[in-house]
This record gives C-alpha cells, sequence and structure tokens, in this order.
C-alpha cells in the first residue's frame, strides 16, 4: 500500500507541473536522463527510487535542470 501511495503523489505531482494527466503520465513512461535514463514507473516500487522521481520532478518545478 505504501508503493501505490508514494505513486499517487509522484503522479499528482507530476500533473501539477506538466499541467494535464497525459502529458504527466507520458513523462512518467519515457526514460528520462535526469534518472540515468531510467523510466520514472519503473523505479516508483522502491523507497529510494520514488525519492529520486520526486527531487528531479521538484527541480523541474523549480527550474533547476539536472
Amino acid at each position: 500500500s505504501d508503493r501505490f501511495y508514494r505513486a499517487v503523489g509522484i503522479f499528482e505531482l507530476a500533473t501539477r507541473i506538466f499541467e494535464t494527466k497525459d502529458r504527466a503520465m507520458r513523462w512518467l513512461q519515457r526514460p528520462q536522463p535526469g534518472l540515468a535514463g531510467m523510466v520514472p514507473l519503473e523505479i516508483l516500487d522502491t523507497e529510494p527510487g520514488s525519492r529520486s522521481v520526486q527531487r528531479l520532478l521538484t527541480q523541474i518545478e523549480h527550474g533547476v535542470l539536472p
């Protein structure tokens, strides 16, 4: 259940940043350079992976690109 709530929180953050659910989901499904080419949805099942995705999204939100 923790994984589910982490994923929901990440999706909500991504939706706020990218402004639509579709754009958020596209971002979450694609390899991201700021995650060493990993796909965000594929690493959300672990606490460290979720923290990495959240950190990257927060950087994007504040205009600090990796």
